[in-house]
C-alpha cells in the first residue's frame, strides 16, 4: 500500500516507464550525444527518486518502524559513500560532479539530503542557476565555521596565557648557565 501511495504521488513507475519505453537504440545514441538531454531524462528520474524514495521511508516507518529507514538506507548506501567522500574533500569539491548532473541530482551527493531522505524527508526542491550557487552556502559555512573556531582558539590560549602561573627556571635543573631564566610572566 505505501509503494502504491508513494508512486502515485511521485510518478516514480511513470518516468521509468517513460525512459525504458524510449529505449529505442538511435534515441539511446542521441542521448550519449547530447548532455542536455541526458540531463533532462535524468532530472525527472532523481526527482522522483528523492520523492519515492523519502516518501516509502515515511509511509514504511508509520506502518512497521524502522522498516522504512533500514530499507532506504540500504538503498541509498552508494550515495552515502559517495556524501561522505565529498563531505571530507569539501564543497569546492562537489562543482565538477555538479557541472555533469542536473540540480535535481544534486541531492544525492550532499550528506545532509541524503540523511534527510532516509528519515523520510524529500529533498530539497530549491533549483540552484550553477553548480557554484549550489555550494556557495556550504562554503561559507565553511568559512564562518573557521573563523569562528580561529576566534575561540585565540580567546582560549589568550585567557590560558592570563591564568597561567609564572614559569621558573631552578638553576639546579639547568644544564648550562645560559639556561638559568629568572621567574617572571612571559
Amino acid at each position: 500500500m505505501a509503494l502504491k501511495n508513494c508512486d502515485r504521488t511521485c510518478d516514480f513507475t511513470d518516468v521509468l516507464m517513460q525512459m525504458s519505453g524510449k529505449k529505442n537504440s538511435k534515441f539511446m545514441q542521441k542521448l550519449k550525444e547530447e548532455q542536455s538531454m541526458l540531463q533532462t531524462e535524468i532530472a525527472d528520474i532523481c526527482s522522483s527518486f528523492g520523492c519515492m524514495s523519502s516518501c516509502v521511508t515515511a509511509d514504511l516507518n508509520a506502518y512497521c518502524s524502522p522498516a522504512g529507514t533500514i530499507i532506504t538506507q540500504a538503498l541509498l548506501k552508494p550515495f552515502f559513500t559517495a556524501a561522505q567522500i565529498f563531505e571530507e574533500i569539501g564543497p569546492r569539491s562537489k562543482i565538477s560532479v555538479f557541472r555533469q548532473i542536473p540540480p535535481q541530482c544534486y541531492y544525492l551527493i550532499n550528506i545532509d539530503q541524503v540523511q534527510g531522505v532516509v528519515k523520510g524527508i524529500a529533498p530539497s526542491k530549491e533549483l540552484f542557476k550553477t553548480p557554484e550557487e549550489a555550494v556557495q552556502k556550504e562554503v561559507s559555512m565553511k568559512e564562518e565555521l573557521k573563523n569562528k573556531k580561529k576566534a575561540d582558539l585565540e580567546k582560549q590560549f589568550l585567557k590560558d596565557a592570563q591564568n597561567s602561573v609564572p614559569f621558573v627556571c631552578r638553576p639546579s635543573l639547568a644544564r648550562e648557565p645560559s639556561m638559568l631564566c629568572c621567574a617572571e610572566r612571559w
